[in-house]
Parts: structure tokens; C-alpha cells; sequence
């Protein structure tokens, strides 16, 4: 991409399986984007974009937020996969 400095971004999520409706979820931690699927790719492939999606919006100087917790049900979750 000519004349565009890329930046890393750095996200961690989770995913899950809904309990409402059975898909799969992909949950960012930092910034609340979420991406689902009827499978754990999928979902994470729906995150992705999302988040992309979210970058790109806020590099062309759009007023967004790009960091936003995600809720403290969705932040337990990954504190439950962390070994002691």
C-alpha cells in the first residue's frame, strides 16, 4: 500500500460459544469488537475484519474510539484460561 505507514496493533480476545444462541463468539479485550461464527474460525475471521474495519475508520482521522474495555463478564473469561 503505497504512501501508508502500517502500524501494529497489538488485541487479545476470547471466544466462546453463546449461550443464547449456540454460535461462536471472538471478543476483544482492549477494544470491545466482536466477531461471530458457526465455528471458532469463523468467528475469529468476523473479529479480524471487524477490528480492521475499526483501524481504518480511526487512520483516516474519523472522531472513534479505537480502545474500549470490553465488559468485566467478558474480561473474567480470559482470566479463567490463565494457569495460576
Amino acid at each position: 500500500m503505497a504512501g501508508r505507514s502500517k502500524r501494529r496493533f497489538r488485541e487479545t480476545c476470547v471466544i466462546y460459544e453463546s449461550s443464547e444462541d449456540g454460535c461462536w463468539v471472538a471478543h476483544g479485550l482492549r477494544t470491545d469488537q466482536i466477531g461471530t461464527g458457526n465455528c471458532i474460525v469463523d468467528a475469529l475471521a468476523d473479529f479480524m475484519k471487524a477490528l480492521d474495519q475499526v483501524l481504518k475508520i480511526a487512520s483516516q482521522g474519523k472522531n472513534i474510539s479505537v480502545l474500549r474495555r470490553a465488559p468485566t463478564e467478558v474480561r473474567a473469561r480470559s482470566l479463567l484460561c490463565r494457569k495460576p
